[in-house]
């Protein structure tokens, strides 16, 4: 697939392309009288009437504006194609880890300079290789999508879902302390256990959740998530646990 920047490089050397062959196009003509030759052309021959050649050069011109207004157009939907596809998961739809760890960097830089809080919280599915084993991968995936519905459903609208990785989400909580992000996800402990997967029947979830503190950095609070989400896996599955 072509990336971004190199449809964009393209699309720059085309403009930069037709700008040189406009100006050389224009000191040529302004040295010919195109007028004059097009008109000798038409006395020479006769059976070509000056006004159908005109019409026919107006017709062509108008043609190539088209034909470059739809080309810009599609260029413009295959940018925003391309930047879609960078940001997303492509099984899930959600964000993925690249635009969750973009996100996550501006929010602990605006943190550090202020007062504001924000709360990470990761999740794994509990035996989730056992599904794709018994199941096969098409029903592993189909369980995926369903409860990456599940978790955007949980959540408000200015959280951020995305899939880390495998059967691992992560959820950014915007101005969220530790109580209201421990509150979410006992909320999405509850959803997972009580939804019907249909083939698969019921499954859970494990989950880990901390905020930012002073000193923070992107890494340590991903660090800090996963070691609690490992704590519940030890644990005994289907839980919360904390910092």
């Amino acid at each position: 697939m072509i990336s971004k920047n190199s449809f964009t490089n393209n699309l720059k050397f085309d403009i930069f392309i037709i700008i040189i062959v406009n100006v050389g196009l224009f000191f040529v003509f302004s040295k010919i009288d195109a007028l004059e030759l097009l008109y000798e052309y038409s006395k020479q021959h006769e059976d070509f009437e000056l006004d159908e050649v005109l019409v026919i050069f107006i017709s062509l011109s108008f043609s190539l504006a088209i034909f470059a207004l739809r080309r810009l157009r599609e260029s413009k939907i295959l940018v925003a194609e391309i930047t879609e596809l960078a940001v997303r998961d492509s099984l899930t739809k959600l964000f993925n880890r690249r635009y969750f760890n973009r996100e996550l960097e501006i929010e602990v830089n605006k943190a550090q300079r202020s007062n504001n809080h924000f709360s990470v919280i990761m999740m794994d599915l509990d035996y989730f290789k056992a599904i794709n084993d018994t199941y096969g991968h098409n029903v592993g995936d189909k369980v995926l999508y369903q409860v990456s519905q599940l978790y955007t459903q949980s959540c408000r609208e200015t959280d951020l879902v995305a899939r880390w990785g495998g059967e691992e989400f992560i959820i950014l909580c915007y101005s969220t302390q530790l109580e209201g992000a421990v509150e979410l996800g006992n909320k999405i402990l509850e959803t997972v256990s009580n939804f019907n997967f249909n083939v698969v029947e019921h499954i859970t979830v494990s989950i880990g959740v901390t905020t930012f503190a002073k000193n923070d950095s992107a890494e340590t609070i991903i660090k800090r998530a996963d070691k609690y989400l490992y704590i519940a896996k030890d644990e005994g599955r289907n839980i919360l646990r904390h910092s």
